[in-house]
């Protein structure tokens, strides 16, 4: 479905973001063929100012080691950064 989507909008790639279910952390919420034919999945956790991206599924290539970035927080004001 994802790569025929693709191939009419002249070979795009088509990006879904979707949310996991309310009880079952790490589950992606409703149809199992969501996540089925999906070329990669890609998880977005945030744990306080740490945010870790996971790859729990990639279709014929190795899934990538867990990327940690650290939140930044700025108050902008008229264009001008204030504080961070």
């Amino acid at each position: 479905m994802w790569k025929r989507l693709g191939a009419s909008l002249g070979g795009a790639t088509v990006l879904t973001i979707h949310h996991e279910g309310h009880a079952a952390q790490g589950r992606v919420r409703g149809a199992h063929s969501l996540q089925a034919t999906a070329e990669t999945v890609m998880a977005v956790y945030q744990n306080v100012d740490l945010i870790t991206v996971k790859n729990p599924k990639q279709r014929d290539l190795a899934e990538f080691d867990p990327i940690r970035l650290s939140a930044s927080y700025w108050t902008w004001a008229m264009g001008r950064r204030l504080a961070s």
